[in-house]
């Protein structure tokens, strides 16, 4: 297990953490408590094509209206930035699975191949607090964790604030193709765990999903129009569920969503 110590958005951390417990407060309020549906791990691999998602649910259960631009441009055409996601989680893996596919008209990345650069990269990144209990999170006390996965060269989920490139439990897979009006197509997958406390070497107490239970969570989309924009930290959007800042070190405000009991049914 490899561990990479690295400040993400060093020259914004400290304003970002002094507003986004106000801001995620407010987002808290406006967001609707959304769904999860059980499913069975053997219904979906985790290999960076998410059709087997679709022929189980059809169309994402979240889509461009769920999401608004944080950084960069205000307002995101479909041309831009399209977005579908898919949830599910699964009693036995006692794991959350992610699948999602973006359309983007341009392809950006990082230089770097540092896995704490990941989130300098065309990427999803998601945030789970398992007991929706909320509040500041960091190394000293990762009561949520952030994953991100990227379509660059750190195509491999990495968990934040400790920097793991393999952590435990987790499965990631990307894949990017270029399709032929010069665009790009990106299908992601990651079946995550929760934890109430997780340390550096990613151990701890980890969290027993069950249905009923409402799970604490954000899913962005970093998108860079150049590699070197992604260096220099230049956003073209960040689409945020909900809109909510500040995730990445404050789980106050995280969308809400539902763990379905096996049988019932999906968010239409």
């Amino acid at each position: 297990m490899t561990r990479h110590r690295t400040s993400r958005f060093p020259h914004l951390a400290a304003a970002l953490i002094a507003f986004s417990a106000l801001w995620a407060t407010a987002a808290a309020a406006q967001a609707p408590i959304r769904a999860i549906p059980h499913i069975e791990a053997a219904d979906v691999s985790i290999d960076g094509d998410v059709s087997d998602w679709e022929t189980l649910f059809g169309p994402g259960f979240l889509t461009d209206l769920d999401f608004a631009s944080i950084a960069g441009a205000g307002s995101v055409p479909p041309s831009d930035l399209a977005v579908e996601v898919w949830l599910g989680w699964n009693e036995s893996t006692n794991l959350i699975y992610v699948a999602a596919k973006v359309q983007d008209d341009v392809f950006g990345t990082t230089s770097s191949t540092n896995p704490g650069d990941a989130w300098r990269s065309d990427n999803i990144e998601i945030v789970i607090d398992a007991d929706a209990s909320g509040g500041q999170y960091g190394s000293d006390a990762a009561t949520a964790q952030q994953y991100i996965l990227n379509s660059g060269a750190t195509q491999f989920p990495v968990l934040f604030p400790f920097v793991l490139d393999d952590p435990p439990f987790v499965a990631g897979a990307v894949t990017r193709v270029q399709n032929g009006d010069g665009s790009f197509t990106y299908q992601y997958e990651m079946a995550v765990p929760g934890w109430n406390l997780v340390d550096d070497t990613g151990s701890g107490d980890r969290h027993s999903f069950a249905a009923g239970q409402i799970v604490g969570m954000q899913v962005g989309f970093a998108d860079f129009d150049s590699d070197a924009d992604a260096d220099a930290i230049s956003y073209n959007i960040y689409q945020s569920l909900d809109g909510i800042a500040g995730s990445f070190a404050n789980a106050d405000g995280l969308s809400g969503f539902e763990l379905l009991a096996p049988g019932a049914e999906p968010p239409a």
